[in-house]
């Protein structure tokens, strides 16, 4: 088939374009035509990702196609999978063709794309923001699908893990924007942090008004973070976001906080847990959406 991925920004290393960027590449494995559209570069005067761009230029050594949004570009295609909100702008350009929407969370700024003909499915990463798009944006749940976020179980693997003997400490790792989304749930973990629980956070810069702590180490956005990952007894993250998957996937304790009550639980991976979270099947349920229509 011929697909269309679209999302806001290509251009950093936060869920929609890491979403995107797994999907595109699976697709292509699964032997169809991909082009992704999106913002492939950061706009002027706005904060930049240190690695950002390792994203576009991964998947055109891929023979994946990367171009910026254009009207005229999103005629001809099988099956468009849109995510957020400025997608809708392709509607009157598009034809017929049948458009998944992709909600990645229950924020104002991922809202689901109002209901149109050509919408045959809203296809949510997870339970709640299903609950959500129905109560919330009147969401027809005859059209709510939850197809869970997909992780590279290659790429994620427990054969990178290091477990040193001679750690000196309890290592937590919070791969994410620091933001202020985040900040009461990053300056928890910096506040926590002591000389026997260190942490690292990993991200880029977005404003976070962030304590201090000598326990506590900032990095900058990277694509390998399952590097930073490889040696963390703990991964540290919000609303079951994808580096909780990430951490799940290489066999690292993972813990899920709520951003703004700060409550929070550890779990333990589900046992289906790679059919439901594999990208590789999560790709092969949204094409069964497609085939199934």
């Amino acid at each position: 088939m011929k697909i269309l991925v679209t999302g806001l920004s290509m251009a950093y290393l936060s869920g929609q374009p890491l979403y995107c960027y797994e999907l595109c590449r699976e697709l292509k494995k699964q032997g169809h035509e991909v082009t992704m559209m999106s913002e492939l570069h950061i706009p002027m005067g706005q904060r930049a990702d240190r690695d950002g761009h390792k994203l576009v230029e991964n998947l055109r050594a891929e023979g994946i196609e990367c171009i910026e949004w254009n009207r005229d570009k999103a005629k001809g295609y099988d099956l468009i999978l849109m995510s957020e909100p400025q997608s809708r702008i392709l509607f009157d350009s598009c034809g017929d063709t049948t458009v998944f929407n992709i909600v990645h969370s229950e924020y104002d700024c991922e809202c689901p794309i109002e209901y149109h003909k050509q919408i045959k499915a809203y296809i949510c990463i997870r339970p709640s923001i299903a609950a959500h798009i129905i109560t919330q944006h009147n969401i027809s749940p005859d059209l709510v699908k939850v197809i869970y976020n997909g992780v590279d179980r290659l790429r994620f693997d427990t054969k990178i893990c290091i477990k040193s003997e001679n750690k000196k400490a309890y290592k937590i790792v919070a791969p994410c924007t620091l933001d202020k989304l985040r900040e009461k749930f990053l300056n928890y973990l910096i506040d926590s942090a002591s000389p026997e629980r260190h942490v690292v956070l990993v991200g880029m810069d977005c404003g976070a008004s962030l304590h201090s702590s000598p326990y506590v180490e900032i990095k900058p956005d990277t694509f390998d973070i399952q590097l930073e990952m490889a040696d963390a007894d703990e991964i540290a993250g919000i609303l079951l976001g994808r580096v909780n998957l990430e951490a799940w996937s290489m066999g690292i304790r993972s813990t899920i906080f709520d951003p703004e009550t700060l409550e929070h639980y550890t779990v333990e991976p589900p046992e289906d847990f790679d059919k439901k979270h594999n990208i590789k099947n999560v790709v092969e349920q949204i094409l069964n959406q497609y085939s199934n229509l």
